[in-house]
């Protein structure tokens, strides 16, 4: 801007004619008026922005349009449902966990399996170790894993642990901890994983304990109603989901107790995506109220699983079941399975800290 045009101003407001300013002071002026930019008139601009309103972000268009509804378990489409339909990642983990439409989650590496051993399902003249099969109560809440007497039984994942005894039930543990992200999103998923008939228990009944991923719970055996010589020694896997900690650890896994809860729809939704994505397919089914297939729950969130091999008992061999005769997938089920780490999951915004876990005891 020119000198002149701001030296009116300057004079106005000293109150002083510019004749009589000191040297210095009249270059100083001279200097600020020079610098200044030009303004732009209040009411031009006030019109500009009257006369052209900012346009509005467009809309994103959902690619290949409206999601389509992924197959149940247990359908053919499931089986063969193509990479390319599975659907596009959506805005947050939590929108993906709560809808069916959400993308295949990627497996984890957060739990683990729950024997050091792999000789498939338990199928012998006591009954059948799939999970649903038919019982006198209705339908098998687990599985059964066939396993030698006094194999060592391990913790699927990290988390608390406590033991006891019942009459069906034998000598049980109870581990619960967290789902992980790979399967909860960014939800607060609780799992209650139930060992039973247990031949011996690491921890003494009654009191919770720390336990990480891989520990030892105890030994395989025939307690409760597997005593029969007809029942092959097995260790009976459940799993149960609930909404809180509190009640994951209330968990009772009563056959008589077939309720659900919005936690066990969400994580329903998971096991959807993972199967279809990896296309494994269930015949039976997978879900009994807020249970589920442990082998599909496992191998979702990344469980390691040895390979089969054979009992060397003839016993042990009549009553071995393998996992291809039950589940289909793109995979050798049978084989041993190492799934890859997962992406980091989005933070959910403005999310709670977690609560302080209630307190447990020390292992003895």
């Amino acid at each position: 801007m020119p000198p002149g045009a701001c030296m009116p101003t300057v004079v106005r407001l000293l109150g002083v004619p510019a004749a009589v300013w000191p040297l210095p002071v009249v270059l100083a002026v001279v200097a600020t008026c020079a610098e200044r930019p030009p303004v732009t008139p209040v009411a031009a601009t006030s019109a500009s922005i009257a006369a052209e309103p900012p346009a509005p972000p467009p809309r994103a268009e959902v690619a290949g349009g409206p999601r389509p509804e992924l197959p149940p378990l247990g359908s053919a489409a499931a089986q063969a449902r193509p990479e390319a339909e599975v659907a596009p990642p959506a805005a947050s983990a939590s929108a993906a966990a709560r809808s069916l439409d959400g993308p295949a989650p990627i497996r984890g590496t957060d739990w683990s399996w729950p024997l050091a051993v792999d000789h498939g399902l338990r199928r012998d003249v006591g009954g059948q170790g799939e999970f649903l099969a038919p019982r006198s109560h209705g339908q098998h809440n687990g599985l059964d894993l066939l396993a030698p007497l006094e194999t060592p039984i391990l913790s699927v994942c990290d988390g608390k642990s406590r033991a006891g005894e019942t009459g069906s039930f034998g000598k049980w543990v109870q581990v619960v901890c967290k789902v992980p992200p790979s399967l909860a999103g960014s939800e607060r998923l609780f799992a209650s994983f139930h060992y039973s008939h247990l031949a011996t228990t690491t921890y003494r009944d009654g009191d919770w304990f720390l336990v990480k991923r891989g520990d030892r719970l105890g030994t395989v055996g025939k307690t409760g109603n597997a005593r029969g010589a007809d029942i092959a020694p097995h260790l009976h896997l459940e799993v149960a989901i609930q909404p809180t900690d509190g009640r994951a650890m209330g968990e009772e896994h009563s056959g008589r107790d077939q309720s659900s809860s919005a936690a066990a729809d969400l994580f329903a939704g998971s096991l959807e995506r993972c199967a279809a994505h990896y296309g494994l397919t269930v015949p039976t089914g997978a879900r009994r109220a807020r249970r589920f297939d442990p082998f599909l729950a496992l191998t979702c969130a990344g469980a390691g699983k040895p390979p089969y091999r054979a009992p060397r008992s003839a016993a042990l061999q009549a009553a071995s079941v393998r996992w291809s005769e039950r589940y289909h997938a793109g995979y050798d089920v049978d084989a041993a399975t190492r799934a890859p780490a997962p992406p980091a999951p989005p933070a959910a915004s403005g999310a709670e800290p977690p609560p302080a876990p209630p307190a447990v005891a020390s292992a003895p």
